[in-house]
């Protein structure tokens, strides 16, 4: 009872709260500049299991997608993984030094110009990957005016980043 409301990848399932979807987010591959696989129009699994990737930290839901997404969930694969961070930001960084390839979320990506999107950024092979994104309250009953206005001014603010899901999407778990 310490928040009244979170953004989070959803669905949690815990006991308790009350999930509000949002909308669904894709996902893309960011690649070091001049990277061979830019030529590409898009980015296919098999890609990305065989490179570097830099990933958020253990413990962060986009993580496990991504590494489930990337057929690194199994414990017997070896992992080449050489470092985590716990922004976005740097990870791009990282990127751009050319150490590597990261997949980032739509909203991850406003930050970027138009000439590096078009440089470094490929979607990714259908079904495109998805993070359902969702408002979360603990107390449903509590300000529900409040609550449902708050989602709608959210999903409007975030609308180009969290507008339909392509025709062919998989919503990856963020509990995986």
């Amino acid at each position: 009872d310490t928040l009244d409301a979170g953004l989070a990848a959803t669905p949690l399932g815990i006991a308790g709260l009350t999930e509000l979807r949002l909308g669904k987010e894709p996902m893309y591959a960011y690649l070091p500049p001049n990277d061979p696989l830019a030529s590409k129009r898009a980015v296919t699994q098999a890609e990305l299991q065989g490179r570097e990737l830099w990933v958020m930290p253990e413990g962060h839901c986009f993580r496990r997608q991504v590494l489930a997404y990337c057929g690194r969930d199994a414990p017997e694969r070896p992992r080449s993984i050489q470092f985590e961070s716990g922004s976005f930001q740097t990870l791009v960084r990282l990127v751009d030094d050319g150490l590597g390839a990261t997949v980032l979320p739509e909203l991850a990506l406003a930050e970027l110009g138009p000439k590096r999107r078009r440089r470094q950024v490929r979607p990714l092979v259908s079904p495109v990957p998805v993070r359902e994104i969702g408002l979360v309250v603990s107390r449903a009953d509590l300000r529900r005016r409040v609550t449902e206005a708050l989602a709608q001014s959210i999903r409007g603010a975030l609308k180009a980043a969290l507008s339909a899901p392509p025709r062919r999407a998989t919503t990856l778990d963020p509990m995986a």
